[in-house]
C-alpha cells in the first residue's frame, strides 16, 4: 500500500471536517408568487408567444443569465394568462445569500430579447437565497420580488405625434403673450 502525500492527507481533511461551503444563490423562477403577470399591450401581440428571461448582477459585474438549478435553461415561455413557473434559480458568481440586482425581461416576436418586435424590462434589487447542491435536498429560494405587472409593446410616440404636441404647446404660448400687456 502507497502512503498518502500531503496534498492528499489535506483534501481528505478538508472533505472529511466539512469545511467545503458547495451552497450557491438562488431564486425562485416564476411570477406566480407575487402576481405580477407579463400581459400584451397590443391584441395583435399572441400572449402564446411571449418569452421572460431573469438576469442577475452582483456589484455592478454586469448581468448574467440566472438558469434553472440542475440546468441550463435561462429562457422561459410566459403562459397565455401571463405567468412564468421555471422552478429554482441558481445565480451565477454569486455568493449565497448575497443582495443582488435583477433585471425581468420578456418579450415577442424575437428568439431572443435583442431581435424582439415588442419587449420590456424592470430591474430591482433584493436578497438572493442559499442551497447546497451536495445535500441531496430539492433546491429552494426566496419569492422574486417582481415591482409590478410588466406590460409588453407599450407604444413609444412617433416623431409625428411629438411634432403634433410641440406645435400646440407653441400656438398656446404665442396666444398667452398676446394676451398680455407689457409695461
Amino acid at each position: 500500500m502507497k502512503p498518502i502525500n500531503r496534498w492528499q492527507a489535506g483534501l481528505a481533511i478538508l472533505m472529511l471536517s466539512g469545511a467545503t461551503n458547495w451552497a450557491v444563490a438562488t431564486i425562485r423562477l416564476n411570477n406566480t408568487d407575487m402576481d405580477f403577470r407579463i400581459v400584451p399591450f397590443d391584441y395583435q401581440i399572441d400572449p402564446n408567444r411571449i418569452y421572460a428571461e431573469l438576469l442577475s448582477s452582483i456589484n455592478g459585474s454586469g448581468w448574467q443569465p440566472v438558469h434553472v438549478a440542475g440546468g441550463t435553461e435561462s429562457v422561459f415561455k410566459v403562459s397565455e394568462n401571463g405567468y412564468f413557473d421555471a422552478g429554482v434559480g441558481v445565480i451565477p458568481n454569486a455568493p449565497d445569500d448575497a443582495q443582488v440586482a435583477f433585471e425581468l425581461r420578456a418579450w415577442f416576436g424575437g428568439n431572443s430579447f435583442e431581435n424582439a418586435i415588442a419587449w420590456n424590462q424592470e430591474t430591482w434589487t433584493q436578497i438572493a437565497g442559499s442551497w447546497d447542491p451536495g445535500s441531496g435536498l430539492p433546491a429552494t429560494g426566496p419569492v422574486l420580488l417582481i415591482p409590478y405587472t410588466l406590460v409588453i409593446g407599450v407604444p413609444e410616440p412617433s416623431t409625428l405625434a411629438l411634432t403634433i404636441v410641440g406645435g400646440g404647446v407653441l400656438v398656446g404660448f404665442r396666444r398667452l403673450g398676446r394676451g398680455t400687456k407689457h409695461q
